[in-house]
């Protein structure tokens, strides 16, 4: 049934063992329900979750999707935790964390505590189709809200030129409490900005030292030579390794891509070349 449904995409099988896993019972019976193709796919995994779960467990879904939408990188659970609005999550508690996101579908998937989109057609769903379920006042404007703590935002200004009007104010209207907790949670969302990173992926799986790296022209590509003799290509938009070739009989210095991205080749210090079908090795 998987290969029949799948009509030849392996990312379909994907998405759905990942769902089948948190299946407490009977999966085959659930697994007769899932429609062949990704889009009716996606469509049953956001149907899942407006219908099938409590409505806090959707709301905070929702929140989630939105946030790892408007994110430019895959993002942390400790940053994840700061920017939905669950005192749970802005907890240290990132197991629970990892609970919620897997409410999700199989739109994501955690991986050294980091949040990934299973797949970039996944987050293309999301923007195309599903918008209006995850983006209640709209994508521009949760956008925006995500933009509110950078350099020269409102919030910025209003602190640099009223903060100190703000708590007088306060405290002749006996808020004083409420201010003190509101700066307490500004300072940590401020804190979770600041450390987001510049890096966009980071790919683990290496076993010795790495001596080149090339992205293929389409940029969907990312190929990696290694000292023990090994080229590992990835899928750049999500650090997934999608091929491990093996062939050279020592250390491999270099890699590049052909200009249609179809062709890999590589060179070692076994004084020979290689080239590779970059699509299946």
């Amino acid at each position: 049934m998987l290969v029949k449904n799948a009509d030849g995409i392996f990312l379909w099988v994907a998405l759905v063992c990942q769902y089948l896993e948190n299946v407490p019972r009977d999966p085959l019976t659930k697994l007769r329900k899932f429609p062949p193709g990704l889009g009716p796919l996606y469509e049953r995994m956001m149907k899942e979750i407006l219908e099938s779960l409590e409505l806090e467990d959707i709301n905070l879904c929702k929140q989630i999707l939105e946030f790892m939408t408007v994110a430019h990188r895959p993002t942390t659970l400790k940053e994840l935790a700061y920017f939905i609005e669950t005192s749970e999550a802005l907890s240290d508690n990132l197991d629970s964390l990892k609970t919620d996101i897997g409410l999700c579908g199989s739109f994501l998937t955690v991986k050294y505590n980091t949040v990934y989109f299973m797949h970039q057609s996944a987050k293309g769903f999301l923007v195309e189709k599903a918008s209006s379920e995850i983006f209640p006042s709209g994508m521009e404007e949760t956008t925006k809200q995500h933009e509110d703590l950078q350099d020269g935002s409102m919030v910025d200004k209003f602190l640099r030129k009223h903060y100190l009007h703000w708590l007088e104010a306060l405290a002749l209207l006996g808020g004083l409490s409420e201010g003190i907790l509101a700066m307490s949670q500004l300072a940590d969302l401020a804190q979770a900005w600041k450390s987001w990173s510049a890096c966009l992926q980071t790919l683990e799986g290496h076993s010795n030292w790495v001596y080149s790296v090339t992205f293929s022209h389409d940029s969907k590509l990312l190929a990696s030579a290694l000292r023990d003799r090994i080229i590992k290509v990835w899928d750049a938009s999500n650090a997934q390794c999608l091929q491990t070739l093996e062939g050279h009989g020592s250390s491999v210095n270099s890699v590049i891509f052909s200009h249609d991205s179809k062709l890999l080749a590589s060179a070692s210090r076994d004084r020979i070349v290689k080239v590779w079908d970059a699509s299946n090795g």
